[in-house]
């Protein structure tokens, strides 16, 4: 059987390291428009929905019933650090209160999505008091989403021992 050599080890994991995390702001509004949602937060989304719309990449061809708004850090951060991609949306969403206030006010709904392709230790997943304050004040919950698949160097065959 092949030995899994320290250049495949180093390169295994800085592929997958870097492609396995990213935080993401979602916005689900019925009363506003993707343009309208970002004119108040003063932000371009990374992606937009209005009722109607297919959601791409939605394995049953599922129609948006209402605006959704969206802001990922994957374009922006280059790093598999989980702390970094979390610092990038902190940074976004800084002095934001009051245009959340006026979305709170349109009955939109907020969340921040952790995703990753790896189970997340706990030391990666590190939300800081002040980060946590701002998102509570603002209204914004917390969704973790963990996609697992098989190990490739095991479907390979290597040994690594």
């Amino acid at each position: 059987m092949p030995k899994f050599s320290d250049y495949d080890q180093k390169n295994y994991e800085r592929r997958h390291s870097l492609a396995q995390s990213s935080v993401r702001l979602v916005i689900i509004c019925s009363s506003l428009s993707p343009e309208q949602i970002s004119a108040i937060l003063d932000l371009q989304p990374t992606s937009g929905y209005r009722p109607g719309d297919k959601l791409i990449g939605s394995p049953t061809d599922e129609i948006c019933q209402a605006t959704i708004w969206s802001l990922s850090s994957v374009d922006f951060v280059k790093t598999g650090e989980m702390s970094q991609h979390l610092d990038w949306m902190k940074a976004q969403l800084s002095a934001k209160r009051t245009a959340f206030k006026h979305l709170n006010a349109q009955k939109a709904k907020f969340r921040l999505e952790f995703l990753t392709h790896e189970f997340i230790p706990s030391s990666m997943l590190d939300i800081k008091p002040d980060f946590l304050l701002q998102l509570g004040q603002s209204g914004i919950s917390l969704r973790v989403f963990s996609i697992f698949h098989t190990d490739e160097r095991d479907s390979k065959g290597y040994d690594r021992d």
